[in-house]
């Protein structure tokens, strides 16, 4: 009776925790330094094409990731140029320097076919994105890098930090 008991609390407490759950809820935030007049819309690496939109005065909001998977997540106005940009775990704050990284990423999903994404996310997830979005933020404005040259870098495993350059 003991050992049936035990097996009814444990089997209960498994099926009422979040012990199976397999992503979770991530708050973001947007710069409020970044000016805004006509609404965002975001972009994840998680669901590509799947925009999210919000309000101008909408800076904070929520997406179910993978835990501790790399998620690149964009936001775009309407008339700018360059999107903000974050990529999760590192961060979770959308800026204007971390946005060439976080974009470089979405490329990279972005260019991966339907057969072998889950491949790229999992390659992706061994790169590592601090480094590259500390490199980033040295430059002024790291939209003058060459973004072309640097996915095919870490697209075919060959990366190295000489790979950061300017455009020509």
């Amino acid at each position: 009776m003991r050992k049936l008991i035990y097996i009814l609390c444990l089997s209960l407490v498994l099926s009422s925790c979040e012990f199976w759950k397999t992503t979770e809820s991530v708050e973001f935030s947007i710069s409020p330094a970044s000016k805004n007049t006509g609404g965002w819309k975001i972009l994840s690496s998680e669901v590509p094409g799947k925009p999210l939109y919000l309000a101008a005065d909408d800076y904070d909001f929520e997406l179910e990731l993978q835990p501790n998977a790399f998620t690149a997540v964009l936001a775009y106005t309407d008339g700018s140029a360059f999107p903000l940009g974050a990529i999760y775990p590192c961060t979770t704050i959308l800026n204007a320097q971390d946005g060439f990284a976080a974009d470089v990423f979405y490329t990279l999903i972005n260019l991966s076919s339907k057969e072998n994404a889950a491949q790229v996310k999992e390659y992706l997830n061994y790169f590592n994105w601090q480094r590259l979005m500390t490199e980033c933020r040295k430059y002024e404005n790291p939209w003058n890098l060459d973004k072309n040259h640097l996915v095919q870098s870490i697209a075919s495993g060959t990366f190295k930090l000489s790979d950061i350059r300017m455009l020509e």
